[in-house]
């Protein structure tokens, strides 16, 4: 499978715009604002989903809604589609390889998150 390095790249900015309200242990939470409309919350792969439903990705899991609250992967349309070899992709925080749901449950900031994606995924082999 090949990545798609323009879908990570929107990953990143999305992860780096400061749009998304971090949460952990879930890949998206209800949080109730003034005026009882609902908001969410995101941990980095919540945001990568809605990333991918954002531009065009139409998830086929019986429930999409479903998905954020009885899973911590991302469903395969969207690992597919950007071309993730697995559902929670390995990346490198502080010298020490782990899965970014692992590393957004232990504390990690979107910024360090979408850095660590830089690093394993975007960065020029050739630099």
């Amino acid at each position: 499978m090949e990545l798609n390095k323009d879908r990570v790249e929107l990953l990143c900015q999305a992860l780096e715009s400061e749009r998304y309200v971090q949460c952990r242990n879930r890949l998206r939470m209800d949080v109730l604002s003034v005026g009882s409309k609902v908001k969410f919350t995101y941990c980095a792969l919540g945001v990568a989903i809605d990333v991918a439903v954002q531009n065009g990705l139409q998830i086929t899991a019986r429930n999409p809604e479903d998905w954020y609250y009885d899973h911590s992967s991302l469903p395969w349309e969207v690992r597919i589609w950007y071309g993730f070899e697995n559902s929670n992709p390995d990346i490198w925080v502080d010298e020490y390889e782990t899965a970014i749901a692992s590393a957004n449950d232990d504390g990690n900031d979107f910024w360090t998150i979408s850095q660590a994606i830089r690093a394993r995924y975007l960065k020029d082999p050739d630099a």
